[in-house]
């Protein structure tokens, strides 16, 4: 929501890109951790780049997750914080990177 992200799962399943583009645009990504997915698609977006979403069933439980429900929602909270802070450089970089046609 806050970014206006038309992606409706930022975070779930597998990315794929062709390696001219994941060289120019994962080295915008500062992320680390949980965030780093969200902040690569959101990255895509505004590099207007084509995002295909593909319905998976996944078969790793809940159970067996490894997010810690405070911290890790304290965390992902800063670093929308963070990425918000940098948007208007990011996007500029952006635009030097994937221009329009």
């Amino acid at each position: 929501i806050i970014f206006r992200s038309k992606i409706y799962d930022h975070q779930g399943g597998m990315k794929g890109m062709d390696q001219l583009t994941i060289k120019k645009i994962l080295p915008l990504v500062e992320d680390n951790k949980w965030f780093w997915d969200t902040e690569l698609v959101i990255l895509a977006q505004w590099a207007k780049l084509k995002i295909l979403e593909i319905p998976i069933r996944s078969v790793y439980g809940i159970e067996n997750s490894t997010v810690r429900n405070w911290s890790d929602t304290i965390e992902m909270g800063a670093s929308i914080l963070k990425l918000l802070a940098r948007e208007r450089k990011v996007r500029k970089r952006i635009k030097e990177l994937f221009p329009e046609d």
